[in-house]
This record gives structure tokens, C-alpha cells and sequence, in this order.
């Protein structure tokens, strides 16, 4: 679940939803605590069995990525300022 959670917060890092958790929850559908929750790596919900398959779909059709984005396991780089500062535009 780390390599989820890193992958995510640097998807997300990247993204027009940088640093507003409400507008991606309003562009994904999906509660505020609960992409608080996975974004802390709190994500695993009452039943302990991780995010639903539907869940991170909306997630990655909202950040325009793909579930290997996720998943994968390589070494994801931090976020260039470049990459930051073209998000603000």
C-alpha cells in the first residue's frame, strides 16, 4: 500500500487538484475524507480490505492516469518545480 500512496500523493502533486483536496473530490465523486484518508495512508476503510476497484478508477479517469501509474513499483522522482509551477497555470 506504500508504493499506492506515494504514487497517488505524486499524481496528485502534479495535477490541477494539487493542494485542493475538494476539487478533486468534486471532480472524482468521492468523499473529502475519504481521499484525505487515502492520502495518509488511512485508505483501508472498516473492512481493512483497501480502496474499492471503482474508487481508484474514478481517482485515476480524474487525474487522467493509469491504474500501473499507481501500482507500479519503480521510483517515483519528486515533482520538478517546472512540473509544479505549469499545474498553477
Amino acid at each position: 500500500m506504500d508504493t499506492f500512496k506515494k504514487n497517488l500523493n505524486y499524481h496528485i502533486s502534479l495535477s490541477e487538484y494539487a493542494g485542493s483536496l475538494r476539487s478533486l473530490s468534486i471532480a472524482s465523486g468521492l468523499q473529502p475524507s475519504y481521499l484525505s484518508n487515502l492520502l495518509n495512508g488511512n485508505g483501508l476503510g472498516k473492512t481493512k480490505a483497501g480502496p474499492g476497484i471503482l474508487n481508484i478508477n474514478k481517482i485515476c479517469k480524474t487525474l487522467g492516469i493509469t491504474l500501473d501509474d499507481l501500482f507500479k513499483e519503480s521510483e517515483v522522482s519528486p515533482p520538478r518545480i517546472e512540473d509544479l509551477l505549469k499545474c498553477r497555470n
